[in-house]
């Protein structure tokens, strides 16, 4: 797994832990928790649209290093 995509994972799951959107008798298709064997994982952004924006513009600003693009 490339380097930026394990930070962005360990980024937005760090944001939504304390939340009840993983808590772990929530099981539905937003966290994978409706498949049985299926690694729940939150896939959404709950830090907010100026925040997320932000970010966006820091990784555009660095070229996107540790992206792979093609």
């Amino acid at each position: 797994m490339p380097d930026a995509q394990r930070e962005w994972i360990e980024h937005t799951t760090s944001l939504v832990a304390p939340t009840v959107l993983v808590h772990p008798t929530c099981n539905s298709w937003y966290n994978g928790g409706n498949v049985p064997g299926e690694k729940r994982m939150y896939m959404g952004y709950t830090a907010g649209i100026p925040e997320y924006r932000r970010q966006c513009d820091e990784i555009a600003a660095a070229g996107y290093t540790g992206f792979e693009l093609g």
